[in-house]
């Protein structure tokens, strides 16, 4: 087995300028003399990334469930568990061997198998997000405008697709420009959605004390089981938490060691998107709606609310522009050489398409934006069992770096054609699992929902499904590259 200090076969030499930049596109692995960041430095950039403005509408979407002081337990609860079960398979191996997260992946699926999940993943996940966070622009701009003008507000109306458009196309001119553009963003935005969050919870306490705010209503509760809508509401938060799981492994490959790949994702990932979702919940039961579009407008005046809104619907870009910088870099590693070839503003617009037609055609997902967040648990949570089974009880914790990086054609972890059946299915059982207990559309259950969610059971049964299968089927013929006896 490789170690992360493996010099890999017919690779450029360790430390040269060529095997940095190729280590660099996540075709190599990092060393840990080449990583960047300590405990704070990932802390600080785990934050960055979750204090985004699509934490105010998920708090916004468990205020509907919940009242605030549930709402509370069940965003705590559902994050730290959500956000602790992909940080282990994603940001540990990555801290250790510095690999790229879908790289990593094809020890557990194969190559051709990893670009299945990423199409899953990462494809969908982040066009789905990129519809409803332009959305969000657009009602913010609607909201905006109607504010100055003294009219009503059209959640609906031409004005928020408009907008709505022109947040996709602009997010595409910042992407296409490079990171440089999305960093100065970042350092911009950041910190005032720190500040912002701060000032909105200000607001909404002057107008409610804290034992009012506590004692407040669920906005519209499905049922009357009140246990049955806290549990939504966790898992709610649960899907929150798994919905990290295709971005934060190629973060993690830049930290020193595995114990600071995985820690400051407590702080920085959890603390942070507890906070806005914390503010997103106190100001939707307090103002009487979920949207955060319409409840900062309210708040505190005229005045505050343009300033709020002009400024959220501009941090909605920075999202925008980061997830979709990060899923393009690895659409072109995990792609086919015809993809690659693809100009960078090309290949960025192709992927633009969907959310556009999103906008035009569907925009009502934004106000069930939950529904569509909490489908992709049924997929986030059984990848994580899966990753958990493999790396810490079936490989335990040892990757071959020469198998990953060398031809797929001759790979260990080539299994059969390049896919992992024994993966496959066990993702597919555990997104069975899922839907068999709970169902997003329609918020129907099983009664085991009531005691342990839906993405735990997932997570589970995928994770012991592609454990059991594999200890039957792949360690005694050395499929897989797995350890033997």
């Amino acid at each position: 087995m490789a170690n992360a200090e493996t010099t890999l076969t017919g690779t450029p030499k360790s430390g040269s300028l060529e095997y940095i930049e190729a280590a660099e596109r996540g075709d190599l692995p990092l060393l840990p003399r080449e990583r960047l960041w300590g405990f704070w430095e990932f802390t600080y950039a785990n934050a960055a990334l979750a204090i985004a403005t699509w934490a105010f509408l998920i708090g916004g979407a468990v205020g509907l469930f919940v009242g605030p002081r549930e709402g509370i337990a069940a965003i705590v609860i559902g994050n730290i568990i959500g956000v602790i079960l992909t940080a282990l398979p994603t940001c540990v191996p990555a801290g250790k061997y510095g690999v790229e997260q879908f790289t990593y992946l094809r020890s557990q699926f194969g190559p051709n198998g990893s670009r299945l999940v990423y199409f899953l993943a990462v494809v969908f996940l982040t066009m789905g997000w990129l519809a409803v966070l332009s959305m969000m622009f657009g009602r913010s701009i609607d909201g905006l405008t109607a504010l100055v003008s003294g009219g009503e507000a059209a959640p609906l109306g031409p004005k928020v697709m408009v907008a709505a458009i022109g947040a996709i196309l602009l997010t595409w001119f910042v992407v296409a420009k490079g990171p440089t553009s999305i960093k100065f963003f970042n350092m911009v935005i950041s910190p005032a959605l720190v500040l912002l969050m701060g000032w909105m919870m200000y607001l909404i306490l002057s107008h409610h004390s804290l034992s009012d705010l506590l004692a407040m209503k669920a906005l519209a509760p499905p049922f009357e089981d009140n246990t049955l809508n806290f549990i939504i509401a966790v898992e709610v938060n649960l899907a929150a938490g798994f919905s990290w799981w295709p971005y934060i492994g190629n973060l993690g490959r830049l930290t020193k060691n595995e114990r600071t790949a995985f820690w400051p994702n407590i702080v920085g990932i959890f603390g942070a998107a507890a906070l806005g979702e914390i503010v997103g919940l106190l100001g939707s039961v307090a103002l009487g709606n979920s949207d955060p579009t319409i409840w900062m407008a309210q708040v505190g005046g005229i005045t505050v609310g343009v300033i709020a809104l002009g400024f959220v619907a501009f941090a909605n870009v920075t999202s925008m522009a980061n997830i979709l910088y990060t899923s393009v870099v690895g659409l072109r590693q995990i792609g086919t050489g015809a993809i690659r070839r693809v100009r960078w503003d090309v290949l960025l617009f192709l992927f633009c398409i969907v959310p556009l037609v999103l906008v035009v055609f569907y925009p009502t997902m934004y106000d069930g934006f939950f529904i569509f967040l909490v489908w992709t648990s049924a997929l986030n949570s059984a990848l994580a069992g899966i990753g958990i089974a493999d790396y810490f009880f079936l490989r335990r914790q040892k990757l071959d770096l020469r198998a990953l990086h060398g031809d797929p054609k001759t790979s260990a972890y080539r299994f059969a054609g390049g896919f992992n059946p024994i993966g496959i299915i066990a993702l597919l059982v555990g997104f069975v699992v899922y839907i068999a207990v709970f169902n997003p559309q329609t918020l129907e259950s099983a009664p085991v929902f009531k005691y342990l969610t839906a993405s735990l059971p997932s997570c589970l049964a995928a994770g012991l499904v592609h454990y059991v299968l594999t200890r039957i089927f792949a360690r005694g013929d050395g499929w897989g590259d797995y350890p033997r006896g």
